[in-house]
């Protein structure tokens, strides 16, 4: 079976994409760095269920526009990891708004629904 065509702006795509691998390697990271079990086990909850989103997104938009190129690896956090995924979950609100295709928007949503719950465990739980 053929590919379809590569889009002429493939970048939104690959945006969400970087920027949630960009997020799980980040939340990853702290969570082999913090010495609080529950944010050790909130921080586990967000990278887990971030790289099935991912990889859900990247390929239902390859299945309409082709296979996605020029992914980034973004920043690595030196800071809070609360205001990072704070930054994280905003920058995919503002991407949301470049996407027609409900199913990709879903999976934007879920996405920032896993985010939002996390920031809850991190801020609430101790």
């Amino acid at each position: 079976m053929a590919l379809p065509t590569l889009s002429l702006n493939p970048s939104k795509y690959t945006k969400v994409v970087s920027l949630l691998f960009n997020l799980r390697t980040n939340v990853h990271i702290a969570h082999l760095q913090t010495r609080s079990y529950a944010a050790h086990k909130a921080l586990n909850d967000i990278y887990d269920e971030i790289l099935d989103i991912a990889d859900s997104f990247c390929e239902s938009a390859q299945g309409t526009q082709g296979i996605l190129s020029g992914y980034t690896l973004g920043e690595l956090n030196t800071g809070d990891i609360i205001v990072f995924i704070e930054n994280k979950y905003n920058e995919l609100l503002s991407l949301r708004k470049e996407f027609t295709e409900g199913h990709l928007v879903q999976l934007i949503d879920d996405a920032n629904t896993v985010l939002s719950s996390g920031l809850y465990k991190l801020k609430n739980l101790k």
